[in-house]
Formats: C-alpha cells, structure tokens, sequence
C-alpha cells in the first residue's frame, strides 16, 4: 500500500510518500518506508533521513507542530471539540509551549544541564586527582633526609676511592716496568730459539751438498760410458718406432679384414633366413590352397538346406494371415454384439414405457390391454432372438481369439526355430566364404613364396650376394701381405730398448752435474759459514736472557699487591655508584614532588574554573526551564489567549460567560507552596466555577473559543506554516440561535486564516457558507460538486 501527500510549505511544494510492504516470514507486519521529497525543476528530490524516525523528525521541523499540537489547536476532530479542554493541566501547558514554539529553550535547557553535569564530573575528577597528589606530597620530607644521607656516603666513598687509586697507580708503574722487561726476555727466547733454528738448517744445508757433490763426482767418474748408452739408446729408439708405426697399420688391415668377413657372413645368413622363412610360409599357405575345393562344396550345400527353409517360412506366413483374419472376425463379431446390446436395451425401454401407459412408444397411439400385451410379447420374441445372437456370437468370439492365441503361439515356435536355423546357416555361410576368399589368396601368395626359396637358394649356391664386400677384402688381403710387418724383430727391439731406458736419466744427470757442480761447492762453503755465525748469536743472547730472569723473579709478589689495589678501588667505585644512584633516585623525586606541585596548583585553579562554569550552566538550564523563561513566555501569551477567547465566547453567548486561565495555584500543604498548572475557570450569571461542571452546548462553546484563540495564536507565530482551522462536526448539541452564532464567529475571524474547512452533515447550517464542497454517497460510490 503507499499513500502521497503534496503540500506547501515556507513558499515551497512538498511531499510525503508511506509506503508499507508485505509482511515477510519470521515477522508480524510488513515493512514501512518513509520519504520526504522537495519539487526541483518538475522532478521530485529526496530531502528525507536515513531512518524513518529520522525523515519523521525532518518532517516536524518543516511543518511546524507535530500532531497533539495539531488536534489540540488548529483541529476540531469529530466528537473531539474538547481534545484541548480535557487534558490534564499539565498537559494542556505543554500543548500551548509547542503553540508558542518553547521547545527550543527545552534544547537549550538540555544542552546547559548536559554542561553543567560534564562541568561537575569534571571537577570531581580533578578533586580525587588533588587528593592523590596531596598524599604524594606530604612524603617530602622522608626524600629530603634520603637525599642528604646519600650526599653524606657519597663524600665518604670519593675520599676511599682517591686512595685506592693512589695506591694501585704506583703499583701499576713498577708492574708495567717488570712486565716490560718480560717483554724483552720473551724477545731474547725468540732471538735464541731463531737462532737455533737458523743453524741447524745451515747445517743441513750443508750435509745436502755434501751428498749432491759426491753424486755428480761419481757421474763425472762415468762420462763416456754414458754418452756410448745414450747414442746406442737413440738408435735403438727410432727402430722401434718404424716397428710401431708398420704394426698400427697391419692391426687396422687386419681389423678391417674382419669386418668385411662378418659383413659377407652376414649377407649370406640373410639369404638362408629368406629360404628359411620362404619354406614356412609354403608349409602355411599349401593346406589354406589346398582346402579350396572342399569349402566351395560346403557353400552349395548350405545354400541347399537355406532353400530347404522356405516352405516353413510360408506356412508361418499363412498362420500369420489366418491368426490376422481371426481377429478381425472377432473384432466383427464385437461391434455386431455392442449393436445387440443397444437394441435389446431400447426393447427394454419400450416394455417399460408400456407397462406404465397404454400409448405405443413408437407414434404415441392409445393402446389396449390385448394390443399392449401383443407388442410386449413380440418385443420380448425379439429380445430373445438377439439375446441368441449376442450368446452365439460371445461363443464365436472366444472360438476366433483361441484360434488366434494358438496360431500366435505355434508361430512364435516356428520363427525362432526358423531364426535359429537360418542364423546358424547364415554364419556358416558366411565363414565359409570367409575361408574359400582365405584360400584363394593362399594360392597366389604360396607361389610367390616358392619363386623366393628358389631364388635364395641359387644365390647361396653362386655365391651371388655381397659382391662390393668380396672386393674389398681382397683389397685389404693383399694390402696387408705388402706391408712385410715381422713381429718378432719388433719384439727384439723393444727388449733392447727396455735394457737402454737408463741411459736416457743418466744422460740428464750427468748434464746437471756438468752445471751445477762449482756452484754446489761454493754454496756448501756458505753453509758452513752460517752454522759458525748462528753458533756465536745463540750463545750471546742465552746470556742477555738470564740476566732478565734473574730481574722478573720479584714480578709476582707485585703483580698480588696490584690484584689487591684493584680490587679495592674497585669497592671503593661501587660504594660510590650506589651513593650516588641514591642520590640521584632522591632528587629524581624531589623533582618529580616539583612537578606534582606545579600540576596541584594548575588543576585546582581548573577545578575552581569548572566549578563556576557548571554554576553558570546550571542557572542557564534553569532559566531556560519550564519555570524560567518559558514560563515567562507562556504567563504573556495567557492575556492574548483569554481576550481572544472571551471575545469569541462574549459573541456566541451574548456576554453571558467569560474565562480565566490560571498558570499557579497553592499547594495543599498549607505551606504558602505554588505550582504550575493551566486551569480554565468559566464565569456566568451562576458564578465562577472549573470547565468541567460544564456540559453539551455551552461546552462546546468555550471548546470552540479556546481553540480558535489557540488556533490565531499558532497562526499568528512566527514561522508556522499552518494559518488553516479545521471544524469537524459538532453543532449537533447546538440549537439554531447557537449555530448561527458559532457561524458569525467563524465569519468574524475569517481574516486571520488562509482557510478556514467546516465539515458538517446538517443541511441548514451549510446553506450558512458560500463556498461548500458537497459530497453525496450512491450505489457506485461517493461523488462530489463544489457549489
């Protein structure tokens, strides 16, 4: 369902569109869709919230009032009149603060309380903080005295740790002397040991050329039976390579031999496999050739026994036919009984139709009881007779169809025993062709078979195969033959050259001793003057060396007393250290108790601050209340409402009544005590007295002044969009001198509405307006006119 309302509002067209969907599983009703739209060059433009509530409140702001500030006022809802009048007090000020636009200072109001309290949380925070940093605090003192106990230990461990120090720096200086000197003796260790190990090399170097001079002189000793070696090993040397290039050359012939051998071989082996395979092909080939005639013979006599078939295939045919005819008789036969059955069924009827009137059922001729009786009999005669046909033909029927039912059968037995037969003689048949086409190519393929072995076999017999290979091992024979290679003189030479191989290293060292013999002697000469000079150095650095021990013997007496000074000054800086931790965790804090004082006096200048702060919200919240300002407001729109109202009630009742809107009235406490009301007081010849004594007509009446008035008031506002009254029903508890001055009033304030809609079923007092919208209820539904 979806409803649309277009309104003007503030110089612009609006419109409201509500919107309610189907109800969905899992929930009660549907869901409800709100939007607010603004006309914007022809088109409507949403200008709604988020939420339904949200478009809700928008709407509100645009129009002005929301609806119990609509019925209480601009609206006269049927049997409603007194929507205003009836409320409680309390609740008719409220309606007259959103006619006068009081809700503002209620936000007002809210935002000052809302200030007040934070300002209040706030300094209470602040004051549990200053109580914190009070205790904190008063423990000054106790830091205080820790920091001058700490300055006192300090002092005390500076003084012991300048004496250590004095003591350990002059145990350093003689130490650092000693542990120099260890420096030069381990030097004088290293210059001894290097010494040593200079000599004793030199003297190796020695006995090395010793032995390589005695070598070379036993090789110069041995000279020319050398060279003699050396020249017969040459010869010897060039014969066995000639021996070994010939050999290379015949193993390649010779491997080449071979190869051509195996190929002929080869060659030939091909030839023995080709008969070979030739032969078993012949064996194969002969019994497929040779079966030839006998299949054929087999093909004629089956051919024979499929013609032998036929008579049988003729019969199924014929009880096939006759099974056929069977049932179409039957079928005949059916349709002829289905007939019987109609007519012995219309016989029937008639029987009926003359057994209850005398009247012939065929022209409807008057009958007597003879000629009734004479029909009725020979209907009967007629019944029977076809009864008689339909039974015959029952019979019949069941005749035909187990004649039927046993051709079907005995055709059945005969065609499948006729199938079985003609597909066992089918795949004979068709094997055997099978095996006579087989046969036939046997034939050819067994002669080409037979032209191969003999073929093979005459070229093995010739020698007619590997013709290029015979050549060329005849090529290779003689060759090889040419070459005169004689291994056994190749032997000789090699046992020879075996025997000279010595000559060769010999020949070689007898050229080193030839060239480096002078040098040997020269360098062996060094040698020996090395091992005197290392000799002299080893002896005079032992003595410089003893004389350091002798002086380091005193080093580790001093080197426990400069453990011990270290050790000292060491406790001596730790007591220090700790002191003046202590000391600087003691000021650490008094800065710190600084700083808290410093925070104390800022935060309670703050509190103080808050605490003016939420005073003065708090004043605002109240005189934005409903006992300040807005109270103010609503006690000076009461004079306006009540002239407004008497003026109206005055005309309608000819000066008879009058009201009175009282905002206070005491407590029953009788204290002197007020409180805020809005009671309504009407005043008539009788006397003053309370609204609610009041009854039909005359309440009507003050309902009608009050909210007229109420209804210039929320017109007359600045900003409200809504200048139109609404009167719905209601002059029924008014005679006719009542309506027509309930008329002169509507009249009389005519000017002070946009639009003024009266909505009435009483056919004299609608004669009383100009302009009327009739609407009349028919058969097809409402219709309307203006007039």
């Amino acid at each position: 369902m979806e409803v649309d309302l277009e309104f003007e509002a503030r110089g612009d067209r609006h419109r409201v569109v509500r919107k309610r969907g189907k109800s969905r599983p899992g929930r009660r009703s549907g869901v409800t869709v709100l939007d607010l739209q603004a006309a914007s060059n022809g088109t409507w433009r949403s200008t709604g919230g988020n939420t339904v509530a949200e478009t809700q409140r928008k709407i509100l702001e645009l129009v002005g009032l929301d609806y119990t500030t609509f019925i209480n006022s601009a609206y006269l809802a049927q049997g409603r009149a007194d929507e205003f009048t009836r409320q409680r007090p309390a609740e008719r000020k409220e309606v007259l603060a959103d006619i006068l636009g009081l809700a503002y200072y209620d936000t007002l109001a809210r935002r000052a309380s809302e200030r007040a309290r934070q300002r209040d949380a706030d300094a209470r925070s602040r004051e549990a903080a200053l109580a914190q940093m009070e205790s904190e605090l008063a423990r000054r003192p106790a830091h205080e005295a820790e920091a001058e106990q700490a300055q006192a230990s300090l002092a005390a461990a500076e003084v012991a740790a300048r004496q250590a120090q004095a003591q350990a720096t002059t145990l350093h200086t003689q130490v650092g002397s000693l542990q120099s000197k260890a420096g030069q003796m381990e030097d004088a260790r290293r210059r001894r040991q290097q010494a040593r190990d200079e000599q004793a090399r030199a003297e190796k170097d020695a006995a090395e050329r010793t032995l390589r001079i005695g070598v070379y002189d036993a090789l110069l000793a041995r000279q020319d039976a050398i060279r003699q070696g050396y020249r017969e090993l040459t010869d010897v040397r060039a014969s066995v390579d000639s021996a070994q290039a010939e050999r290379q050359r015949h193993d390649a012939l010779d491997k080449e031999r071979i190869r051509l051998e195996g190929q002929i071989e080869a060659a030939r082996q091909k030839l023995l496999a080709e008969q070979q395979q030739a032969e078993r092909d012949i064996a194969r080939l002969q019994p497929r050739a040779e079966a030839v005639p006998q299949l054929e013979a087999q093909v004629a006599q089956v051919q024979q026994q499929l013609v032998a078939l036929q008579p049988a295939e003729r019969e199924v045919v014929g009880r096939r036919e006759e099974s056929q005819t069977a049932l179409e008789q039957a079928a005949g036969l059916q349709q002829e009984n289905e007939q019987l059955k109609r007519e012995m069924q219309e016989l029937r009827d008639r029987i009926v139709r003359l057994k209850g009137k005398a009247e012939c059922p065929v022209c409807g001729t008057h009958l007597g009881e003879d000629r009734c009786a004479h029909i009725v009999e020979d209907y009967g005669a007629q019944g029977q007779e076809k009864k008689a046909r339909y039974r015959a033909n029952e019979q019949e029927m069941a005749r035909l169809r187990q004649r039927a039912d046993a051709l079907k059968r005995e055709n059945a037995r005969a065609e499948a025993k006729l199938a079985r037969e003609r597909s066992d003689l089918d795949g004979r048949l068709a094997a055997l062709q099978r095996d006579i086409a087989e046969g036939r190519r046997s034939i050819e393929e067994l002669a080409q078979a037979r032209r191969r072995r003999e073929d093979a076999a005459r070229r093995v017999q010739a020698g007619d195969f590997a013709l290029e290979g015979r050549r060329r091992l005849a090529e290779t024979l003689q060759a090889r033959d040419a070459l005169g290679y004689d291994p056994a003189r190749h032997e000789t030479a090699r046992r020879r050259l075996a025997e000279l191989t010595p000559f060769d290293e010999e020949r070689r060292r007898l050229d080193e001793a030839l060239q480096r013999v002078e040098e040997e002697r020269a360098a062996l000469q060094r040698a020996e003057e090395a091992v005197t000079r290392w000799r002299a150095e080893e002896e005079a650095v032992g003595q410089a060396l003893a004389a350091l021990e002798r002086e380091m013997a005193g080093l580790p007496h001093l080197e426990q007393r400069l453990r011990e000074a270290d050790a000292a000054c060491a406790d001596a800086d730790s007591r220090r250290r700790d002191a003046l931790s202590r000391l600087s965790a003691a000021q650490e804090r008094l800065r710190l108790l600084d700083e808290t004082a410093a925070r104390r006096d800022r935060e309670t200048r703050e509190m103080e601050t808050l605490r003016v702060e939420g005073g003065a919200y708090a004043e605002l919240a109240e005189a934005f209340g409903k006992k300040g300002v807005q109270a103010l407001l609503i006690e000076t729109a009461i004079p306006e409402i009540e002239a407004e109202a008497n003026t109206l009630l005055g005309r309608m009742t000819d000066g008879r009544m009058g009201l009175t809107l009282e905002t206070q009235r005491e407590k029953k406490n009788a204290k002197g005590e007020t409180i805020e009301t809005l009671d309504i007081r009407i005043s008539d010849e009788l006397g003053t007295r309370g609204y609610e004594t009041f009854s039909g007509g005359e309440a009507f009446r003050i309902n009608v002044a009050l909210r007229v008035a109420l209804s210039r008031l929320l017109a007359r506002r600045a900003g409200a969009p809504l200048p139109t009254l609404f009167l719905d029903e209601g002059f029924g508890t008014q005679d006719a001198a009542g309506r027509e001055k309930v008329v002169d009033v509507i009249n009389a304030i005519a000017d002070d509405f946009r639009l003024i809609l009266v909505i009435t079923h009483i056919d004299e007092l609608k004669e009383m307006f100009p302009a009327r919208i009739e609407v009349q209820k028919t058969p097809d539904g409402s219709r309307w006119w203006l007039s």
